[in-house]
């Protein structure tokens, strides 16, 4: 299977159970670390627009998807558990390892006016975002 067919499949299973925020503004166990940033989706990102964002990269650059495929350790679609990942939590890992992998450059984290820069750390306890 195809990187983009497999996280376009990930994205739609997750469509069932879609809550949280990548943000770090709704997690408890989120906080803003000095010196450090990551790319996550600007809160007006539709989960359409977010699963175009995961198809380009996934195509682009098929490593930055890796956590987010089936075995990953940022895998985990549809579970109703604590720290389940929706298709934004999703989009966040993948964009964020595309932002990482370029640099850590504040232009990589665009997506078209989707991206956004954030000194909180989006990770949870079972799915670790590379930081710069």
């Amino acid at each position: 299977m195809s990187p983009v067919r497999a996280i376009l499949m990930v994205a739609a299973a997750a469509v069932a159970v879609m809550a949280g925020s990548v943000n770090g503004h709704d997690h408890p166990d989120h906080h803003a670390v000095s010196g450090k940033k990551w790319c996550v989706p600007r809160d007006d990102a539709t989960d359409v627009a977010l699963m175009g964002i995961m198809a380009f990269v996934c195509n682009w650059k098929p490593d930055c998807c890796t956590g987010v495929l089936p075995g990953g350790d940022c895998y985990q679609p549809g579970q109703i558990v604590k720290a389940h990942l929706t298709i934004r939590e999703h989009a966040a890992y993948v964009m964020n390892n595309y932002f990482q992998s370029r640099g850590g450059k504040d232009s990589d984290c665009g997506f078209s006016g989707f991206g956004m820069i954030t000194d909180v750390d989006p990770s949870t306890p079972t799915c670790k975002f590379p930081e710069a």
